[in-house]
């Protein structure tokens, strides 16, 4: 069946279901259909229907004219381009390098029984902190 005709479909079936009840589960009904989790996201933000509630009950209104098939297609595509966003995020937060910012070694290390312990603390990109430990040990 060719995707469009699906969506068309799904927005029908969806409009219908609005009707009567205004609680679904946008990710169990798009997955039952076959689709990803992105069009429920893209008919909100475009506002085809207006999602209120937290996310565990979420309660939707149908906000648009009733489902053609010009915004079946139009749904389609712009679903298909917020995956590709999506999905090159997430590539990026991947690749990204740890460069390292400073690095900071306390002056004065401080002895415990005998040992000195040194601390060097190298902090990297988004808060993530480094701390190394040296043990010097006293000769007696």
């Amino acid at each position: 069946m060719n995707k469009e005709v699906v969506y068309f479909e799904m927005l029908k079936e969806l409009n219908n279901i609005l009707k009567y009840t205004d609680k679904i589960s946008m990710r169990s009904f798009l997955s039952s259909k076959g689709l990803g989790g992105n069009a429920g996201t893209i008919m909100v933000k475009n506002e085809i229907i207006t999602a209120t509630g937290n996310n565990r009950a979420m309660r939707y209104v149908w906000n648009s004219i009733s489902p053609t098939l010009e915004m079946a297609r139009e749904l389609q595509k712009r679903t298909n381009a917020y995956s590709v966003e999506c999905q090159r995020k997430s590539v990026k937060k991947r690749i990204s390098p740890q460069v390292v910012i400073e690095n900071i070694s306390t002056p004065t290390p401080k002895v415990i029984k005998n040992t000195i312990i040194d601390y060097t603390i190298t902090k990297y990109l988004f808060g993530i902190v480094k701390i190394k430990k040296q043990y010097h040990y006293k000769k007696i």
